[in-house]
């Protein structure tokens, strides 16, 4: 019973693709997953519907989001929300109802910027929250085989920001699976169990196997931070 919310005031982040790929993860670690699109433009609750297998909802006004989502959490061991990307009364009702928000950001100044400034509300959050609201921001679209990861986590740590060890990449991968109605666990295999994923040195992995690999490390840090 657990709610997970992906939060950015700044659209482009891979907020709702960081959701729904959480989403699936859980699900392929046989947990019981709802999830609820609270985003205006409604982007991911038809990539999870193409999934077939996670219940969904679109729940966008913030008196809905405080009544049926503690509802829904007795039923589930989790709950991920996919947020709007502009600061609202939407957020700070997902804030209020959230065990652990998630904060993506590319590794630009701009979405530096926003990253600080949503954990800010978050911040503002957590102190009238009747829950335990933890919270971590995390790189992602970062591309390979440079220094912008490295250098946004270092400024984001100078902002006294907690920012997961985990980094997502930027792969085109990535950016098709929701045109396929799938996540990168379904490109590799039907059948992947998403913690059996490993790349040996002598391996020459998929640009699939490295994505699912790099999405496994994340979700499985960030939920070290709930125990």
């Amino acid at each position: 019973m657990t709610v997970v919310a992906l939060i950015n005031q700044k659209g482009g982040c891979s907020k709702s693709t960081s959701s729904v790929h959480l989403a699936d993860w859980l699900k392929r670690l046989k947990k019981s997953v709802f999830f609820v699109d609270a985003d205006a433009q409604e982007s991911s609750s038809p990539w999870i519907k193409a999934l077939g297998n996670i219940p969904c909802d679109i729940i966008r006004d913030p008196d809905d989001v405080l009544d049926r989502i503690p509802e829904i959490e007795a039923d589930y061991d989790y709950i991920v929300v996919d947020s709007p990307g502009a600061i609202s009364e939407v957020i700070r009702a997902i804030l209020l109802v959230s065990d652990l928000a998630l904060v993506p950001s590319k590794p630009s100044e701009l979405d530096l910027k926003s990253t600080a400034k949503t954990i800010g509300l978050i911040r503002r959050a957590q102190k009238v929250s009747k829950k335990e609201l933890k919270a971590r921001a995390f790189v992602a679209i970062a591309k390979t085989n440079t220094n912008l990861a490295k250098e946004a986590v270092e400024l984001l740590e100078t902002a006294n920001v907690k920012i997961l060890n985990s980094v997502i990449h930027d792969r085109t991968i990535i950016a098709d699976a929701p045109g396929q109605g799938k996540t990168v666990w379904d490109i590799p295999s039907k059948r992947v169990n998403p913690r059996k994923l490993k790349i040996g040195k002598k391996e020459n992995p998929s640009p699939a196997v490295i994505a699912a690999v790099e999405y496994n490390n994340l979700f499985a840090e960030a939920l070290k931070v709930l125990s």
